[in-house]
């Protein structure tokens, strides 16, 4: 039957699994992914990048398994949402970077929008807020970022989209589509008819002509033809956005399931059923995936700093590396009175508060590097278990069951930590790749090879975590955290 690949298109790495036609992970491979950030608050990539890197990672890890590109079936994208590219159609070269979910280059254009009274109608129509993470101010920035931009803009060539339907373009040579899940983290989309939306669509000022087309999340996405890869007639048979990869497969295996998916930030959904939902409460609405007429609904809440965080941690001596930083905060039983809000990018769902800052609270001379490095991990923690609690309740889940997945899900000090704020047990899948993997599923699926049977049968190992702490712990640490997340957000004057 031939074997499967899944890309992952990652904030800091591009991965390919290579997965066989019983379900196995044969092979596996990751290429950096640089990120510039030429200005405060913009985070950007080249645009090639994604492309070379696909093509990169699939190639090494064919060869990890001892496999050839002759003997792939069918090929799978997992992209990064909001990330946003423009290229001339004609010839396929891009018009500008490719903008960052991370990005907040539009945050002005997003406030003169909401001044201008415009929010009702994008959250009536998209279900979402105007905000500068939705991919719709990205699209019209970038039409408009350069004579190159401008002149394709004009004379109608210019294209826009996510890093799938960039690959997508360069790999088949023509083919301008992308999937609702996609689309639906644009804001430009009708969240109850699943298509774009020509009144959004001018509003935000982005050309009706230069948005892919909609195809289901597993289906016909054209053929390779590509000079990096020796074959033809390579099928892309998957397309979706990469946490919604990994919540396929976690709702495959526990359909009530709250699912968070650790990187560079955090992206935490559950299943939100087969009709549109707009709930008050800031969590966001988006399309799930679309295979053939079932079209699945996710609410999500997200922390834009994790991974990022940690970094940061990193960069500024705080640990030695990522895996020490876990080390240094279990060296201390409590944080010496600090929260750290992890707010380094702003503030995600519910708060929706793009000019939010990273800010220590309650610093005295006690606190030390292992109580900073414990309260960055807490903060993280705290970020993720408020999104949780708020999924759950808005879900109708009492006793909701957590799943973590994503290379931190293996830190253990950190997935214990997220158990005792939760007060609720933790599943932490042990397979780091589960979204390229599922990328690879899907692809599977759109191929034959798979049914959704099959891969409910492909369940990874993974680690429960039980709480460890009381009521009384848990709900101080929350009421502390509120406090320090309400301050953060009044606090104009540390602002940009």
């Amino acid at each position: 039957m031939g074997v499967l690949i899944g890309i992952d298109h990652g904030g800091s790495t591009t991965t390919a699994v290579v997965v066989s036609s019983d379900g196995l992970l044969l092979g596996r491979a990751s290429v950096s992914t640089e990120r510039h950030t030429p200005h405060p608050g913009w985070v950007e990539h080249s645009p090639e990048s994604f492309v070379d890197g696909s093509l990169a990672a699939a190639s090494r890890a064919l060869s990890s398994a001892g496999l050839q590109w002759s003997d792939v079936a069918a090929f799978g994208i997992a992209n990064q949402g909001e990330t946003s590219i423009a290229w001339d159609e004609a010839t396929g070269r891009p018009v500008g970077p490719a903008l960052s979910w991370q990005d907040k280059r539009t945050s002005n254009r997003c406030a003169e929008l909401r001044d201008r009274g415009l929010s009702s109608t994008v959250e009536r129509i998209s279900g979402l807020s105007i905000d500068p993470y939705f991919a719709a101010t990205k699209y019209s920035w970038l039409s408009k970022s350069s004579d190159e931009a401008r002149a394709s803009r004009v004379r109608g060539t210019l294209r826009v989209g996510g890093t799938d339907s960039f690959l997508i373009r360069c790999l088949t040579g023509g083919v301008h589509a992308t999937d609702p899940s996609t689309v639906s983290r644009t804001a430009l989309m009708d969240l109850d008819s699943a298509t774009w939306s020509s009144e959004l669509a001018g509003l935000f000022d982005v050309p009706r002509s230069a948005l892919p087309e909609i195809r289901p999340t597993v289906g016909d996405f054209g053929e390779i033809a590509h000079e990096d890869v020796p074959v033809s007639r390579l099928p892309i048979t998957a397309s979706i956005v990469d946490t919604n990869a990994s919540q396929f497969l976690h709702e495959l295996w526990s359909p009530t399931v709250v699912k968070a998916t650790l990187g560079t930030g955090a992206f935490i959904e559950t299943s939100a059923g087969n009709s549109p939902v707009r709930p008050s409460n800031g969590l966001a609405p988006f399309i799930g995936w679309r295979i053939g007429d079932d079209l699945r609904y996710v609410l999500e809440g997200s922390v834009y700093d994790v991974g990022a965080a940690v970094d940061w941690a990193v960069d500024i001596g705080l640990a030695e590396s990522a895996a020490t930083t876990s080390d240094l905060a279990a060296s201390v039983d409590d944080t010496a009175g600090v929260i750290l809000v992890p707010a380094f990018s702003g503030l995600a769902a519910p708060h929706w508060d793009s000019e939010a800052r990273a800010t220590i609270c309650g610093l005295s001379l006690k606190a030390n590097k292992a109580h900073l490095a414990r309260a960055l991990l807490e903060g993280i923690g705290l970020a993720i278990t408020e999104a949780i609690l708020l999924l759950a309740d808005t879900a109708g889940h009492d006793d909701p069951e957590v799943a973590v997945d994503g290379g931190p899900s293996r830190n253990k000090f950190l997935m214990q930590l997220l158990a005792d704020l939760l007060g609720y047990p933790v599943r932490a899948v042990q397979e780091p790749d589960i979204t390229g993997f599922g990328a690879a599923c899907l692809a599977g699926l759109g191929k034959g090879i798979f049914t959704q049977a099959d891969l409910a049968n492909l369940r990874p190992d993974s680690i429960t975590y039980s709480p460890m702490t009381n009521t009384a712990f848990r709900e101080d640490k929350r009421r502390l955290w509120r406090d320090a997340v309400d301050w953060v957000r009044k606090e104009e004057r540390f602002r940009d």
